[in-house]
């Protein structure tokens, strides 16, 4: 399920600019109301061979702003849309309950009032399609190395990039049907450049990089659809891999 919110701050909404985790946060607020769900998924979420996905991803936050470079922040005045999405039925269940318990929430310090929720089950239907991302798409490996655990981002022009992104998938596709027999994805890019870089901070003390850009997914629809509500790549639920259909 998909879910549209928009929102009315209490004064200016005043962010960091690196805020993906103030969003994640926010998310895992309005699910608290389910006790067990919500810390099954904070402390555990769906494991498979070493990983734990938390199978929702969000996108960025909408609205009139201001950004202060020097500040390192960025102020949104009035009303603010914010879009999550999640395959797994327990989480959109558990997210509607919370939205529709309390219309008072806090981000980032801020009282902000649900004032809309929209929802809906969008599909795709075609086994090819164009995407925009709307939050960066993140590949990354850990290697060892005689200093320590080095982690290594790759980027969508990478030979191997459509190998790491199925295996991604495959991992994803598991934790939550048990099923090993994932259909491969065909990648490619359409339009990225240098100017699709991303890189944040994630809590003050990770740096993440990620892409945006235009690519190409070829696979059956059902796939796909799976792919358009957990994001695609890596840290899904940190706020990376939402993208649009052209």
């Amino acid at each position: 399920m998909r879910f549209y919110l928009t929102f009315e701050p209490e004064g200016v909404l005043t962010l960091p600019l690196a805020h993906h985790h103030i969003l994640q946060g926010f998310i895992y607020s309005v699910i608290s109301s389910n006790k067990n769900y919500s810390q099954f998924l904070h402390e555990q979420g769906y494991r498979t061979s070493g990983s734990s996905f938390k199978l929702f991803t969000f996108g960025p936050l909408n609205g009139t702003y201001h950004v202060n470079r020097q500040r390192k922040e960025i102020r949104f005045f009035g009303a603010v849309t914010f879009e999550v999405r999640s395959a797994d039925f327990r989480f959109s269940e558990a997210f509607l309950d919370g939205l529709y318990s309390n219309t008072l929430f806090h981000l980032g310090g801020t009282n902000i009032h649900i004032t809309d929720i929209n929802t809906d089950s969008y599909k795709i239907t075609s086994n090819r399609i164009q995407v925009r991302m709307l939050s960066p798409i993140v590949l990354y490996h850990t290697v060892s190395t005689p200093e320590g655990n080095k982690t290594i981002y790759h980027n969508p022009l990478e030979d191997h990039y459509e190998t790491w992104l199925n295996d991604n998938l495959q991992r994803k596709y598991y934790s939550l049907y048990h099923n090993n027999s994932v259909p491969y994805i065909k990648f490619s890019t359409i339009c990225v450049s240098s100017r699709d870089k991303y890189v944040t901070l994630f809590k003050n003390h990770t740096y993440i990089n990620g892409w945006k850009g235009t690519y190409q997914l070829q696979a059956p629809s059902d796939i796909l659809d799976f792919l358009y509500y957990t994001g695609l790549g890596s840290k899904n639920s940190e706020g990376f891999g939402m993208f649009e259909v052209k």
